[in-house]
């Protein structure tokens, strides 16, 4: 199971070689990270040991920042191989969950930029027939 590390700047969970291969497997490592990010600033999760991920794996991520309300940076993965690396770029879950090479950079890194939402002024009719 994943390993909580509690640090000044924030919590780092390492995790294992195979996260979330089961339901019950996803369930729990949700359950980790939230109670690791609970009164936290920052919530470094650290995939150096990861080998194999599921999309339940990135469903526990993303449960776990809709559960503590995180904001774009208050959890960040780090220290992930390149396949691994691919699957968040495919995903375009590198946009929601900043992503280091080290979990020091992680801890300190700044919190993105807010990045503006472009608003169309007119909308084209459309018209029904």
């Amino acid at each position: 199971m994943a390993r909580v590390i509690p640090c000044p700047e924030g919590a780092v969970v390492q995790m294992h070689d195979r996260p979330c291969l089961t339901d019950d497997d996803a369930e729990r490592v949700t359950q980790v990270l939230c109670q690791a990010g609970r009164g936290q600033t920052r919530l470094v999760v650290d995939c150096a040991g990861v080998r194999f991920l599921t999309g339940r794996f990135l469903s526990a991520l993303l449960v776990t920042m809709k559960r503590l309300g995180a904001r774009p940076g208050d959890i960040v993965l780090c220290q992930l191989d390149p396949p691994l690396l691919e699957v968040f770029r495919v995903t375009r879950l590198d946009q929601v969950f900043p992503i280091c090479a080290t979990r020091e950079l992680a801890l300190t890194a700044p919190w993105p930029q807010s990045r503006p939402i472009i608003v169309q002024e007119e909308l084209t009719a459309v018209q029904c027939q």
